[in-house]
C-alpha cells in the first residue's frame, strides 16, 4: 500500500477503556484438547495444512460460556477436506458443500 493510500485515514486514537482487559495467553480449554477435536486437527493439518478454531466455539471460551459445537477454517477445499477426514477413519458430512461446510464426526 502506498503511503499516499495509508494517510487517507486519520490514525486511531488510544483510549484507556478499563472494562476491556488484555491476556497474553489463556488456558488450553476442555474441548480443545479432547481426543475427538484432536483426531479432526490432526486429520486436516496431515498435510501441513493450517487448522484454526473459529466463530462460536471461540467466542464462547472467551465469554467463558459451554462450547456446543466446534468450527475450523482450513485453507483446503472441500473435497480434499472429506477425503483427509476419511482417510483419518472419520466420518465426513456435506453438510453446506456450496459453502464449503464439511461436518466431521469424530466420535461414531
Amino acid at each position: 500500500m502506498s503511503r499516499q493510500a495509508a494517510s487517507r485515514h486519520p490514525p486511531l486514537q488510544s483510549r484507556k477503556n478499563e472494562s476491556v482487559k488484555t491476556a497474553q495467553s489463556i488456558p488450553v480449554p476442555d474441548w480443545m484438547a479432547a481426543p475427538e477435536t484432536r483426531a479432526v486437527t490432526d486429520a486436516l493439518g496431515a498435510k501441513g495444512a493450517v487448522v484454526r478454531f473459529v466463530g462460536g466455539c471461540v467466542r464462547d471460551t472467551l465469554l467463558g460460556h459451554a462450547v456446543a459445537d466446534i468450527d475450523l477454517a482450513t485453507p483446503d477445499p472441500p473435497e480434499t477436506v472429506t477425503a483427509l477426514l476419511k482417510k483419518a477413519g472419520l466420518r465426513a458430512i456435506a453438510t453446506g458443500i456450496e459453502h464449503g461446510t464439511i461436518t466431521a464426526v469424530a466420535d461414531g
